[in-house]
């Protein structure tokens, strides 16, 4: 395999899911530091890479333009084909593609996606269904691996290596003086706390633990260790079911 030149990976999930992704995108930038690194992300997600030293350039998928669009029909054919045109005229040589092959209608996205990168080389999972990637990986199924190991094995097949595995998080210093202020709100500054995120995203909603165990465990974690708990989230999670189970004061930091 030539040394990749210009390298798109892909990532259009959430920032969780992104987040999994950066020890990957360090490996591949330790590798081969010459090589233009793009990242493809939804646009919810780009503020997590752009900027940083992992990416030359986070490129948008405007994934809301093209939702509820029927690909057969004339209207969705010029914005479809200018984004197109768009993604073939940054000349990838190479496309890793950083998801799981799971439902059928996924899989055709990304399998459309990526051929129409124009990319000779392309990275991804094969959990079967994964054959027209040009250099495939074994998807053991989830669970099998931390999904930081799956994506860098995808970055391993391309040969690089990965000194660093810790995730990427950026923090500016605004970032860091605003944490300071509300921790010393809470009056958790210079202290050791837990974090409890009790969602799991829309569409993994039975992998959700339920309430009163978030509950006890941060009870749990108080007693046994002095270790206190906030709660983390989105306004769709269930930070205010927890606290109705709560035993212990639990600072709500959602929304």
């Amino acid at each position: 395999m030539t040394t990749p030149r210009r390298i798109l990976a892909i990532k259009l999930a959430d920032l969780g899911d992104v987040l999994n992704i950066t020890p990957a995108l360090r490996a591949l930038r330790h590798t081969y530091p010459q090589a233009r690194l793009d990242v493809l992300l939804n646009p919810h997600t780009a503020g997590l890479l752009r900027g940083s030293p992992l990416a030359d350039e986070v490129v948008l998928f405007p994934k809301t333009s093209f939702e509820g669009l029927d690909v057969f029909h004339p209207r969705s054919w010029l914005p479809l084909s200018r984004y197109v045109r768009d993604l073939r005229q940054r000349r990838y040589d190479t496309v890793i593609n950083f998801h799981h092959l799971t439902t059928r209608l996924g899989r055709a996205k990304q399998r459309a996606l990526i051929r129409l990168s124009g990319a000779p080389v392309t990275v991804g999972l094969d959990n079967g269904h994964g054959h027209w990637f040009t250099h495939p990986v074994p998807d053991q199924g989830f669970g099998a691996r931390r999904e930081v190991e799956y994506w860098l094995a995808l970055a391993r097949r391309l040969g690089a290596s990965a000194p660093d595995r810790s995730l990427y998080l950026p923090a500016t210093a605004a970032d860091r003086a605003f944490a300071d202020g509300l921790l010393d709100e809470l009056g958790l500054a210079g202290r050791d706390f837990a974090i409890l995120h009790p969602g799991s995203g829309g569409f993994s909603l039975a992998r959700r633990w339920d309430p009163p165990k978030f509950a006890a465990l941060a009870a749990a974690l108080l007693r046994r260790f002095d270790l206190p708990s906030v709660l983390v989230g989105t306004p769709a999670d269930d930070t205010a079911a927890v606290i109705a189970h709560a035993t212990t004061p639990l600072p709500d930091l959602s929304g």
